[in-house]
């Protein structure tokens, strides 16, 4: 809806008076600024007033509204008054709840003059008495002394049936309430009023063109009511019942955004237009004009360079799930391979595929702006076991996960194989909002592979023996090759054992979670505490974990904002040796075991012994025996902490850092008993059973701190830049020792093994990496855009005498730039009538960086040795001081479609030269029973 028309001075005197009455100043009022954006206290109700350099906020509780007026119809205005001698600048943000936030567009107001914006009807029915009303105000003029400058909400009701409304004294007609009622249902603010002074700026704003259209929802065609049209940082309009709008623009090639409460942000460029007609999907469609997070902020998918692709998590669908196991078969062009199927062993991830034969080539995870090591320093001593570090965040606490397809310009030599960046979930409203989850799972045992049974594994093993040289005869002497039932030995090989059955079962897995977030104006927070368990399908493996998060906001002042990140799990998981480890390995062992084995030991007769078999006559472990005495552990917890700050100088400058601690502890303990497990050969002894015990420790200190700049010109340009710097420092050890032989099967701690045979060991480990990094971004009309990056990394695993980058302080630093350019064909005016909702064009090059070459590689070094009884030390390599980082030059170009409203779209993508690496994304929506016109 339009701006009120301009009013007679008779009328502004009237609004003054009023202004003045309302808000509690006069024009005697002497000092700086008052700016009085306030909520009537005529209610009676409480409300917090704070005035401060020419910004104000205040609040004001619904309970009354609600219980007295649930079901009447309001007209909310906007209403800003300025009896000063200079011109006023506001920008207004009201809320409610705060389940959203309206901006009220960029309004001007000449001296002597005041200004009107509509809000839009709603009611109080679909409110709570607990509701709180926000509204802050900010202007950039500094009034004169004892003038006037203030502005407030004005409610007037539809229907004047209610004469309570003029007789209760706490309640007159023009209460004076914050507005963000209509935002609150999914609707926003109106556009820009029109001034009636006919100043330059006032002139310009009259010659703004009006553009007219319907939103209609895609799924039922019906109009949609109070959606937000606007263009940013120039006006903004809401849509009435029908779905209706007007709305001033600055050029008729203006890029309108579209958005409302359970609907997809839309962005239409109007290619000389005059006239617009939307159909909205529903919020989980997946579209190109979804906001997309990067390492700079988040950002339009639409004007972006970089093939990037995010998943939005729902947190109640994937409450198993590790993070990295969940992107399987999600995002083009990654490849999730899991590594097994234990609890929480997750997958590799691989994008684009491998770009490096000594390096690595997993991609780097952020989340919430802070790198994330994903990698299990030292190898297990639980046979191929693999600590993923991954498992320990809850899918419920994420957000969305982006894909950077290519971030070695963006994070340096951390980024070389692109960048996996997860954001977690934080208060999205200021009300109190309490979840819970409690979820059950039942853990199917996988499809037994195919082996021989006890008759079939006779005929194939006598078939064996035989082409060794042996007769028949000798063959059936063979005490498990004899079928006489008189024989001692027949009782012992007759069975027909399914060892698979013995080793896997069907099991149950249990995940509670609880989550709190709340706050108000100042704060809003986010709490999040879960336990999980899990029996796992393999016998006496379960896992346990417990974690929590508390992510929070701060509004320190209109320009200091600040957040906080803390999340702990801790992991407890009783795992067995996996893979072909032949002697413990259980699920290798129920493969190769032979099946006329029994259990348990068996006496002549044919009865059953309480005790587990031992192994076999040609050394095959029991697998029965390792599932119910081998003992492997694994006790697992990290501390993830961050704090940062922004401070904004002005609406183009602002500063950001941020400081974060990582703490991480893994410890293992195994046994492996004698009873019923092969023996193991070791280069000074036989080992009966085993013992061992290892812990590993990582901690990491890593800040962020930039300078960053935007500006939007005359809604044609957008430039954008950030320059910063990061720094790491990281250090890890391990320290294991392993015993054997110990006196009997109920000692399992390592001390209590043979002291000669008792191996001790481990490593230590610390490197160093700084970043400093450049980013600048150019739009030109929405259409074309453009982008450069580059790092410089100094790195303590580089060699001294490295040849390539640039040399600082005697030290080479490698240099990674990269160019973008995009276009949006979509937005040319020659696509006005075509059925292709967007076309764009993007490529980009780059030169990207591995520094994954060994802590020490560079440098000689020392280990120890024992010989004859005397540690020694020898060397271990050859020092290569010449040692840099592994280059690799990339080309990426790509092509985004997307047609019939966007119920289908395309997303095609090749890097690499030749051959070169392409990956594609098509989504196709269902088309509803009956498409809107």
């Amino acid at each position: 809806m339009s701006a009120a028309p301009v009013k007679p001075a008779e009328k502004f005197k009237q609004i003054k008076i009023e202004c003045e009455n309302w808000v509690g100043l006069t024009a005697e009022k002497r000092g700086n600024m008052y700016i009085r954006d306030r909520i009537n206290t005529l209610t009676g109700l409480p409300f917090r007033d704070v005035v401060a350099n020419g910004h104000g906020t205040a609040q004001f509780s619904l309970s009354y509204l609600v219980r007295e007026m649930p079901s009447t119809k309001f007209r909310a205005y906007w209403v800003a008054v300025n009896d000063n001698i200079i011109t006023v600048n506001y920008t207004q943000k009201v809320s409610i709840g705060l389940p959203a936030t309206m901006l009220l567009p960029y309004v001007t107001v000449t001296p002597n003059n005041y200004s009107e914006v509509y809000l839009g009807e709603f009611t109080m029915a679909t409110y709570q008495p607990s509701m709180l009303i926000y509204l802050t105000a900010a202007n950039s003029t500094s009034a004169t002394a004892n003038l006037l400058v203030c502005d407030y909400i004005r409610l007037e009701p539809v229907f004047k049936l209610i004469s309570m409304i003029y007789t209760n004294k706490k309640f007159p007609m023009k209460t004076m309430i914050a507005v963000a009622l209509v935002l609150a249902a999914g609707s926003a603010v109106a556009q820009n009023p029109a001034q009636p002074a006919k100043a330059p700026a006032a002139q310009e704003r009259d010659a703004i063109r009006l553009l007219n259209g319907v939103i209609k929802d895609a799924a039922t065609g019906k109009p949609a009511a109070g959606i937000r049209v606007e263009v940013e940082k120039f006006s903004a309009a809401i849509t009435d019942t029908d779905g209706k709008f007007n709305l001033k623009v600055p050029s008729w090639n203006s890029t309108v955004i579209i958005s409302g409460e359970g609907y997809d942000k839309r962005q239409v460029p109007l290619k000389g237009r005059k006239s617009l007609n939307v159909s909205l999907q529903d919020v989980t469609h997946q579209s190109f004009n979804e906001t997309v997070t990067l390492p700079m902020g988040e950002r339009s998918k639409l004007t972006t360079t970089a093939s990037v692709t995010q998943y939005n998590v729902d947190p109640w669908v994937h409450n198993s799930e590790t993070p990295d196991a969940l992107l399987q078969g999600r995002i083009s062009g990654l490849n999730a391979i899991r590594r097994s199927g234990t609890q929480g062993a997750g997958a590799n991830l691989f994008l684009r595929g491998y770009t490096s034969l000594y390096g690595t080539n997993k991609p780097l995870i952020v989340i919430d702006n802070m790198l994330y090591d994903n990698n299990d320093y030292g190898q297990s001593i639980i046979a191929n076991n693999y600590t993923n570090p991954l498992a320990l965040i809850d899918p419920k606490d994420i957000d969305n996960i982006t894909v950077l397809r290519d971030a070695s310009s963006i994070y340096g030599t951390k980024g070389a194989n692109g960048a996996i960046i997860i954001t977690t979930a934080r208060a999205s409203e200021q009300a109190t909002r309490i979840s819970f989850g409690a979820f059950a799972g039942f853990n199917s045992a996988p499809k037994q592979l195919p082996v021989m049974n006890a008759a079939d594994y006779r005929v194939y093993l006598s078939d064996i023996l035989q082409s060794k040289g042996l007769t028949s005869g000798q063959v059936a002497a063979l005490p498990y090759m004899n079928d006489d039932p008189n024989n001692p030995d027949y009782s012992s090989y007759h069975f027909n054992t399914n060892w698979q059955d013995q080793v896997f079962k069907n099991s149950m897995s249990n995940n509670y979670y609880l989550k709190v977030t709340g706050g108000d104006n100042i704060a809003t927070y986010g709490l999040s505490v879960g336990a999980t368990s899990n029996q796992g399908t393999v016998r006496n493996t379960d896992l346990s974990r417990y974690n929590t998060r508390f992510n929070a906001e701060f509004n320190f002042t209109r320009k200091f904002t600040g957040y906080a990140n803390l999340a702990f799990t801790y992991n407890e998981q009783q795992l067995k040796d996996q893979g072909i480890a032949d002697q413990t390995a259980p699920i290798f062992l129920s493969l190769i075991k032979s099946p006329f084995l029994n259990t348990h030991v068996v006496n002549e007769e044919g009865v059953q012994s309480p005790n587990l078999a031992d192994r076999d006559t040609t050394g095959i472990s029991n697998p029965t025996a390792v599932i119910n005495n081998m003992q492997a552990y694994n006790r697992y917890y990290r501390f993830l902490g961050s704090f940062g700050f922004k401070y904004d100088f002005n609406d183009n400058w602002s500063a950001n850092t941020l400081f974060s601690v990582m703490y991480d502890k893994v410890r293992e303990n195994i046994f492996v008993p004698s009873a019923g497990v092969a023996k193991d050969t070791l280069d000074n002894a036989i080992a009966k059973n085993r013992l061992g015990t290892q812990v590993k420790r990582i901690y990491s200190l890593y800040s962020d701190s930039r300078i960053s700049y935007r500006k939007n010109i005359n809604n044609i340009h957008n430039i954008s830049a950030n320059v910063g710097l990061r720094y790491q420092k990281n250090s890890s050890e391990q320290d294991y020792a392993l015993g054997y032989n110990s006196a009997t099967d109920e000692l399992v701690s390592v001390q209590n093994g043979v002291a000669a045979l008792r191996q001790v060991g481990g490593g230590i480990g610390e490197w160093n990496w700084m970043s400093i990094y450049l980013n600048a971004d150019y739009g030109f009309r929405n259409k074309y855009f453009l982008s450069f990056n580059v790092a410089a990394d100094g790195s303590s695993r580089f060699g001294k005498e490295a040849k390539n980058g640039i040399s600082m302080s005697g030290t080479h630093w490698p240099v990674m730039p990269s160019i973008g350019a995009a276009w949006l064909i979509s937005s040319e005016d020659f696509m006005q009538t075509s059925f292709v909702d967007v076309l764009k064009l993007r490529a980009t090059y780059s030169l990207t960086g591995n520094d994954d070459i060994g802590n020490y590689t560079a440098r000689q070094t020392y280990g120890s040795q024992n010989l004859l009884g005397m540690q020694g030390l020898v060397r271990n390599g050859i020092a290569n001081p010449a040692l840099q980082w592994e280059t690799v030059k990339k080309l990426n170009g790509g092509l985004d479609v997307a047609l019939f409203n966007e119920r289908v779209s395309l997303s095609l993508t090749c890097s690499g030269t030749i051959p070169a690496i392409c990956s594609y994304t098509n989504r196709s929506h269902r088309l509803p029973a009956s498409t809107p016109s």
